[in-house]
């Protein structure tokens, strides 16, 4: 992965309104919110091959 689409992929999931989606509509807690991040972000980028 360049490091531009890194940045845009880490842009993309922290964006503010994904994070409104998944709180305030979805009711998730502050907790699961940073896992899920946390866990998504390190799968997107981190190349496990």
């Amino acid at each position: 992965m360049s490091p531009d689409t890194a940045a845009e992929t880490v842009w993309a999931l922290s964006s503010p309104d994904l994070h409104q989606l998944l709180t305030a509509q979805l009711g998730w807690k502050r907790a699961r919110y940073v896992a899920w991040l946390e866990e998504t972000l390190a799968a997107a980028l981190i190349d496990n091959r």
